[in-house]
């Protein structure tokens, strides 16, 4: 069975030098309010209250039948494709596996008005794409690979300064329907 979820989007932006404040919020296929995230730079977004990451870990558990995913550690949104756009997840599993998810989402801008020319985005499921994980296994750190059309094909295990693999570490690429 296909899993539906929603995230409107709200962009509120002041006609001065001021930082534009994004808004995001959350929605399941029932179109009760799961979360809202604010915005910390281009694409990554936060969670207003620890009580609501709650709710989005059963829910991306249920997408996800057996990831058992315990912490959410980052959430940004990745828009850059024309073809397919994601919600993604990064944190780990009750047994401490780094795992990253990603929930296809398709963006619809919906101008609700007023003086201060707050705009709604609504973030609705993409029934043409799939949602993807990436398991590390001896690697502390994955990432998706994209075709040229923007899409998850794949997922890698990669090095940084916070980010370590052993020799024979690789991440486990899954695609999925979603279950719930």
């Amino acid at each position: 069975m296909r899993t539906f979820f929603f995230v409107a989007v709200s962009l509120s932006a002041v006609v001065s030098c001021s930082a534009q404040k994004n808004s995001y919020k959350f929605y399941n296929k029932n179109k009760l309010e799961l979360a809202t995230f604010e915005s910390i730079n281009d694409s990554s977004i936060v969670f207003k209250n620890t009580i609501e990451k709650a709710k989005v870990l059963k829910y991306i558990n249920a997408f996800f039948a057996g990831t058992d995913m315990d912490v959410i550690d980052e959430v940004y949104l990745d828009l850059k494709s024309d073809v397919v756009k994601y919600l993604i997840l990064k944190g780990k599993t009750k047994t401490n596996t780094n795992l990253t998810v990603a929930l296809p989402i398709k963006l619809r801008p919906e101008n609700i008005g007023s003086k201060d020319m707050i705009y709604a985005y609504v973030i609705e499921p993409d029934p043409g794409e799939s949602g993807h994980t990436c398991a590390g296994v001896g690697c502390s750190c994955c990432r998706f690979l994209k075709n040229s059309q923007g899409q998850i094909a794949g997922c890698e295990c990669y090095q940084t300064e916070r980010c370590t693999y052993q020799t024979n570490g690789y991440c486990n690429h899954t695609i999925s329907t979603g279950t719930q």
